[in-house]
């Protein structure tokens, strides 16, 4: 059985903050680039010291490309991309799209509650005027914890799931979607 966390460098605290600041600095760069276009910033909401692997790579290329179908479907544009999938603190994307905020947060929360790889995505949608955009803005419900559906926030905060049952969850997904499309494109 595949351990998906059996393999990578364990990241810091102050490696992971680092990132944040990174990350914050790129999405700001792309607003000063891009006037009048909506960003939305991709990484895998992994808990633990273990951000990256062959195997995290493979289930963020997964998603992204599912949720870049869904933005084509949505005849959004991409009009600029960082796409980082090798990063020691978790593969991450930040795309530009000529779209409204709004438009853009609808098919992410679709894509965070539709599709299995979504459920582990964290998806966030930042307009010109560097404001983050919420579900609860839009009406929507918070996001649920994915292993019991409870309010991930909640749940998170209050640590009460197991790091290894996250993990056990974790595993499990990328058995179900990555092994699948893996017998798949071999057939």
């Amino acid at each position: 059985m595949i351990d998906i966390f059996s393999q990578g460098e364990p990241q810091n605290v102050i490696t992971v903050l680092a990132n944040k600041d990174w990350r914050n600095q790129q999405q700001q760069f792309l607003l000063r680039q891009n006037q009048h276009a909506t960003l939305l910033s991709l990484k895998l909401n992994i808990p633990g010291s273990i951000k990256n692997n062959d195997y995290l790579s493979n289930l963020f290329v997964q998603g992204y490309q599912q949720i870049s179908k869904q933005l084509k479907l949505a005849n959004c544009i991409v009009i600029d991309k960082v796409l980082q999938v090798k990063r020691a603190t978790g593969p991450e994307a930040i795309l530009v799209i000529d779209t409204t905020g709004e438009q853009l947060k609808k098919i992410s929360i679709q894509f965070e509650d539709e599709s299995k790889l979504g459920r582990i995505f964290d998806v966030d949608v930042i307009t010109q005027n560097n404001t983050q955009l919420s579900r609860t803005q839009l009406g929507y419900s918070p996001r649920s914890c994915y292993v019991c559906g409870a309010n991930a926030k909640v749940c998170a905060r209050s640590q009460c799931h197991s790091m290894q049952l996250i993990k056990n969850f974790l595993n499990k997904i990328y058995r179900d979607e990555i092994s699948q499309n893996e017998i798949k494109n071999n057939c």
